[in-house]
């Protein structure tokens, strides 16, 4: 898969020629560590190859464009004709056309309708880091099971390379219960690993020259800057048509409405924030060409008006807050990305009382279209606090007992103008809030604190698990038509990712087999009963089967990030099903579970060109396939060659090292053969004979 920042990625993979003395010619990775690079003549370099990591040369190709751009300019002030470059545009360039700022000072910069050509000033809202962070995202998730897995410290390209602490959360996470089937530890120990710093360490104070510095000294220009007319028509009508119907966070009637008016425009705080959500779905060929850099810098103009708290409704900061969830801003999920902007949403929330009892029936100084668009926000908040949690295995911000909001009527979606917005999917929230109330005893049940202090023993959580089951079914079987067969429906994009989240908490429900243990109690483990595995079969066949139907009708797009979710959800049940039946079944069952895993690869393929973190899982389970084949290669061979000894047929031997780049040990996903799954080709370069000390 290629990254979505460059419209020509093999252009890139090499180390240009220089003319003349170049400054840097180190590639990506090594420029942003600070070490010396010994790429070149297209080979990647040594840190690189260590570190199973894409030798790219952004940084490099990019200041080079520069120098020709000054230069050529040069020669036109003396009057030469300056040379004609052979190379193709950058990225920036692309960007540049399609974010076009309004016009000057003089002018209100918020109307969408004055639209003039671009400036070279806004270039400085992007920098060299935007473009290496997001491809050292894309293999955040293999770096991590890589080294800092096994290891109690990381160290990579320098022996003083700092670490990061990743917590893996509760065994309901996709995290934890992929470290949880292989991690050498038990308890707590198997919570907190070291990560990869993927920046650099930066100095006590920030220097005037930093790219962001630079940009925030002239933000008050650029936070008001919009796209081109066309392009921002086309992000407003896909943000409402793909994404509003089942996040209805703004009041649609309203927005439109002064979206056309110049006199009573748009607040900048919730227009950014909108544009920024509606690239994400965007197809307009000047966004799909550079989406990833048009989102972020659409991103840093929103946060920036978020930071400096530029409004006069506070509905805004929540809106905006929620809205952010639509954007992927690199490995970091702590201090970024969903999670934390919902923590924020929340607090936010809390302090605006939309957790309180704001219905048409209640007393309440506060206007009834105010009520309205606040409960709607609260609901909204609701289901992504609780399926971030799910995805993270984190505590839930929003505590029930701590809130009496009666649920979303159809009422609620009057909008400012009287009319009920129809284009809304109220039986998609409706639904989707009922399931979350159950994804919420699913995390209860396997929290540290119930375990704690119910002390659940394996009869216990199979109650606990027969009851949610019940109330899976019953949940089920009181769908709404239009929502309970996707397959007779596949153009309702919202019906199939509410059957997805279905699946999910199938899944997450009845896969757990592993749980922490605390001080006095004993360790434990749940075995995997036939049901359970046969329901983890079925919800994982289906989230696939209903991915696969999304990519036939050109609705990836629209997913949230629980895709992500999903993704590695299915993923991981299927290779471990592979694993299963490779080792103590028929050849043809492991090629059967193989082939079903493979079949995931194209989506996640699609979901990363939206979510670039898919391409992490990708690599990830890529390794996992390659593994398995060639251990199936190897037991053919063992076999083969065991019939021609009995048959008394000389055999030929093998020169070299017969395994390639694997290593040969049991299939899958095993504390044996943890790196060799995972793409190293030397397992030397990594270990020195101690799979929990690496030594890089």
């Amino acid at each position: 898969m290629t990254s979505a920042v460059v419209p020509e990625p093999t252009s890139l993979n090499h180390a240009p020629r220089s003319q003349g003395k170049a400054k840097q010619q180190a590639c990506d990775i090594c420029h942003r560590r600070k070490v010396k690079c010994n790429a070149q003549d297209g080979k990647t370099c040594t840190n690189c190859q260590l570190g199973s990591l894409e030798c790219t040369f952004f940084i490099l190709h990019q200041r080079l464009q520069k120098v020709g751009s000054k230069r050529r300019e040069s020669m036109r002030s003396r009057g030469q004709r300056p040379l004609q470059s052979g190379t193709s545009s950058t990225p920036i360039t692309t960007l540049s056309t399609a974010l076009q700022p309004v016009s000057g000072p003089g002018s209100s910069p918020s109307l969408p309708q004055q639209h003039v050509e671009p400036s070279p000033k806004h270039s400085l809202i992007l920098n060299e880091n935007d473009i290496v962070e997001e491809g050292l995202a894309r293999t955040a998730l293999t770096e991590f099971l890589h080294r800092g897995f096994h290891s109690p410290t990381f160290s990579v390209f320098h022996e003083k390379d700092p670490i990061r602490i990743a917590y893996v959360g509760t065994s309901t996470s996709n995290l934890a219960y992929l470290v949880g089937q292989e991690s050498p530890y038990h308890g707590d120990a198997s919570l907190h690993f070291s990560f990869p710093r993927i920046r650099p360490a930066l100095p006590w104070k920030p220097s005037n020259d930093l790219p962001r510095v630079k940009w925030y000294s002239n933000m008050a220009h650029d936070v008001s800057l919009l796209p081109e007319k066309e392009v921002c028509d086309q992000l407003v009508e896909d943000f409402f048509t793909k994404i509003h119907p089942g996040f209805p966070v703004v009041d649609e009637a309203e927005f439109r409405s002064q979206y056309s008016d110049d006199g009573n425009p748009v607040p900048l705080l919730l227009l950014q924030p909108v544009l920024l959500a509606g690239a994400h779905v965007c197809q307009h060929p000047k966004v799909v060409k550079s989406r990833s850099l048009v989102k972020v810098a659409l991103f840093r103009r929103a946060k920036a008006l978020f930071d400096l708290h530029y409004e006069n409704n506070r509905e805004h900061l929540v809106q905006a807050a929620l809205l952010f969830t639509w954007h992927f801003e690199g490995a970091d999920d702590i201090a970024a990305n969903a999670y934390y902007w919902i923590g924020i949403a929340c607090r936010l929330a809390f302090g605006l009382g939309c957790h309180r009892n704001l219905s048409s029936s209640s007393r309440s100084a506060i206007p009834v279209q105010d009520r309205r668009i606040q409960r709607r926000l609260f609901w909204v908040l609701f289901q992504c606090d609780v399926l971030a949690s799910l995805h993270h295995g984190r505590p839930l911000m929003i505590n029930e007992d701590g809130c009496d909001q009666p649920p979303l009527v159809m009422e609620d979606f009057i909008e400012i103008d009287g009319q009920l917005n129809k284009n809304v999917h109220f039986d998609y929230c409706d639904q989707n809030i009922k399931l979350c109330y159950i994804i919420i005893s699913v995390l209860k049940l396997f929290s540290p604190g119930s375990l704690r202090r119910h002390c659940l023993g394996e009869q216990t959580i199979e109650s606990s698990r027969s009851t949610l089951d019940s109330q899976l079914e019953a949940w089920f079987l009181r769908l709404p038509q239009n929502l309970n067969n996707p397959s007779r429906n596949t153009q309702d994009f919202w019906c199939t990712q509410l059957h997805l989240h279905y699946n999910l908490t199938l899944l997450q429900l009845y896969r757990t087999s592993y749980l922490p243990t605390f001080p006095g109690t004993p360790d434990f483990s749940l075995a995997p009963s036939p049901k359970s595995m046969e329901i983890c079969h079925n919800a994982a066949s289906a989230i696939s089967q209903l991915f696969n139907s999304l990519l036939i009708s050109s609705k990836v797009d629209r997913c949230c990030f629980t895709a992500l979710t999903l993704l590695l959800a299915a993923a991981i049940q299927m290779s471990l099903e592979a694993r299963s039946a490779s080792s103590s079944g028929p050849s043809i069952l492991g090629l059967q579970a193989q082939s079903r895993l493979e079949n995931l690869f194209a989506v996640m393929d699609e979901v990363a060109k939206y979510w670039p973190s898919a391409e992490a899982i990708y690599r990830l389970f890529q390794d996992v396939l390659n593994n398995m084949k060639a251990e199936i290669e190897k037991s053919l061979a063992a076999s083969d060659l065991l019939t021609m000894r009995e048959q008394g047929t000389p055999t030929l031997q093998a020169e070299g090292n017969t395994q390639g780049r694997f290593l040969g040990n049991q299939i899958g996903l095993s504390d044996q053969d943890w790196n060799g799954l995972l793409g190293t080709w030397d397992p030397s370069a990594f270990f020195d004979g101690d799979l929990n000390g690496m030594n890089i």
